[in-house]
């Protein structure tokens, strides 16, 4: 006869079930259906991928402070599973702009819109919440990507890196730092164009601009005259040519001529630091193209430009300001190489910070991937192209 209930089942499937179960939340909810299962639960999971965080339309308003029974939940999807749960947050995210994420489930967010900036973990009520600063030598800022160089409670200094909406579009400071500093030691002559997107790499925060050039800024602690320590940034520039790449239209080229150029970020893969380039339709505005590119240095010693990659190269790319990862599919088999990308377009809008416009959009989110060179067949899937704008948010990768 077959098993009556699920505790019956023989242990090798049980574990075999558990083996196939990828999904961290899937696996708690292996975990409730009985004795067997939960320890068959706990085996070693597979590595993980970030989750989607999906701002709702607007904040649900509770108690403050939280009255007994209370809990907020947002929603999340899980790229792995290809599903979407609603699960429990810190109750102080609520109406919080969220602006960039770090490994361990660690998010940047301002708990103000504009003010307010914080880093807080999802994963866990018992680890400590960070204040970040709310000023930048002197002059009130607002966060629009962040990132570390280390985890937040690693021993020692901890420096931190951001891209703001004030003049010189930079800011550095040590975790637990109240002020940060855009003062650099190097070429002075900023502010530079458009800062698109940052990283950190090698003891370095790298920050791309829109001319496709790199700034390398070195942090380090020094005594100044009076015995005090100070945080220094050394800087240098890294010039590349960026060709049909330096537009905002594409004029032409692997046929994407009349195609917009909304967004470039930075990705460490492999041992490089690539470029990602986002297009987009000028009326539609949703993100209708990626192209990948690689740092060539031309051995004549005149310069370097990016190169464009002809393929993906089995390469599961997470794009986000601050916080894009690369991951090799042949260590997730059930999913396909692609650029995954996120619903960004609002995230740097002075506007919208401003409560001027109608919201944050929320809908641009999915993968696309190609294959063939030069003339490409495009895969595309779109995700939630019909979610509402989100008066708080746009939506950010949990990195796990």
């Amino acid at each position: 006869m077959a098993p009556t209930v699920w505790r019956d089942l023989p242990a090798e499937l049980v574990t075999e079930v558990a083996r196939r179960i990828t999904c961290t939340i899937e696996r708690l909810f292996m975990a409730r259906a009985c004795r067997e299962w939960r320890l068959a639960a706990l085996l070693p999971r597979p590595q993980q991928l970030p989750w989607l965080l999906l701002p709702d339309a607007t904040m649900e308003v509770l108690p403050s402070p939280p009255a007994e029974g209370s809990t907020r939940t947002a929603e999340f999807y899980s790229v792995l599973a290809g599903s979407t749960y609603r699960l429990r947050v810190a109750h102080e995210t609520g109406g919080a702009r969220f602006f960039g994420s770090l490994d361990g489930g660690w998010i940047f967010l301002a708990y103000g819109q504009s003010e307010r900036h914080g880093l807080l973990n999802l994963n866990s009520d018992d680890r400590p919440r960070f204040r970040l600063p709310d000023s930048v030598s002197g002059a009130p800022m607002r966060i629009i990507a962040a990132t570390l160089s280390s985890g937040p409670e690693q021993a020692g200094h901890v420096f931190a890196a951001a891209i703001t909406d004030t003049l010189r579009q930079l800011a550095f400071w040590r975790l637990g730092d109240s002020v940060a500093t855009s003062e650099i030691r190097g070429n002075n002559a900023a502010p530079w164009n458009v800062l698109e997107d940052l990283l950190y790499h090698d003891g370095t925060f790298q920050f791309l601009t829109s001319e496709g050039d790199i700034l390398i800024c070195t942090p380090s602690v020094q005594q100044d005259a009076r015995g005090q320590q100070r945080l220094v940034i050394d800087l240098q520039e890294r010039h590349f040519d960026l060709g049909q790449h330096g537009q905002m239209f594409v004029l032409d080229g692997h046929g994407r001529a009349g195609l917009l150029i909304t967004a470039r970020y930075l990705i460490q893969s492999r041992g490089e630091t690539l470029m990602v380039v986002r297009y987009a339709r000028p009326v539609e505005m949703n993100a209708c193209e990626f192209s990948v590119h690689r740092q060539v240095e031309h051995g004549d010693g005149l310069g370097r430009h990016w190169e464009e990659l002809p393929a993906l190269d089995g390469r599961i790319m997470f794009m986000a300001r601050g916080s894009s990862r690369c991951y090799d599919v042949e260590n997730f088999r059930a999913l396909s190489q692609g650029v995954y990308y996120l619903d960004d377009r609002d995230s740097g809008n002075r506007f919208v910070l401003q409560d001027d416009d109608d919201g944050y959009r929320c809908q641009d989110n999915g993968r696309y991937s190609w294959s063939g060179w030069p003339l490409r067949q495009h895969e595309a899937e779109a995700w939630f192209p019909a979610r509402e704008p989100s008066d708080y948010s746009s939506p950010i990768w949990v990195l796990p």
